[in-house]
């Protein structure tokens, strides 16, 4: 696929912390499967006006809303795959169960797909996990990722980095979806040039 059709995602500065996932969420997927799962993303941190400074200190906030499944079993599962190349020869995944384990990997690509290359650890990740609220059934995984986890190259502004997002599901009979060539394009206010 082109890099044109990419979708581009623009990631606001979130300046107060939240801990419910935004109402207007950037990406919903899987609701034809009764999975639907939102996506809400954001940076924060301190931000006086120097992007450089901001990003060394700023986290990534993903907050995934599952809806439907089995939001008590541990084989419930949310991911999130991040190159900050673009390059689609490597990606970083991250992510949790339904009782908050959380674990991370890097992908390298192959001739026949993508291969865990080695086991990957984000220091200072802030993950919660909670129910979704006003009743429904389903669960929210709340991750805060520091970009220094993320990029070994924050001394110059932030280039552009890709996204994608996987969610696995034990419910009737199992469901895996993602589209490893589907990333979206993260365009962080304030920190990278429109």
């Amino acid at each position: 696929m082109p890099t044109s059709e990419f979708k581009t995602l623009f990631v606001p500065y979130q300046e107060k912390d939240f801990s419910l996932a935004n109402t207007n969420p950037l990406v919903t997927f899987g609701a034809s499967m009764g999975l639907k799962t939102s996506v809400s993303i954001s940076w924060e941190g301190p931000y006086d006006g120097d992007p450089i400074e901001a990003q060394k200190k700023a986290k990534l906030r993903v907050i995934l809303e599952c809806e439907g499944g089995d939001p008590e079993s541990p084989e419930e599962e949310v991911r999130i795959q991040i190159d900050t190349v673009g390059d689609h020869q490597a990606h970083l995944e991250i992510g949790t169960n339904t009782v908050g384990k959380s674990f991370g990997a890097v992908y390298r690509r192959t001739r026949t797909g993508y291969r865990k290359n080695s086991l990957w650890s984000c220091d200072d990740l802030g993950l919660a996990i909670r129910s979704l609220p006003d009743g429904r059934v389903g669960w929210v995984a709340d991750f805060a990722i520091p970009f220094a986890a993320i990029s070994n190259d924050l001394d110059r502004p932030l280039g552009e980095w890709w996204i994608n997002f996987k969610r696995i599901s034990p419910c009737e009979g199992g469901a895996e979806f993602t589209q490893m060539l589907q990333f979206a394009k993260l365009h962080f206010a304030g920190l990278t040039k429109c």
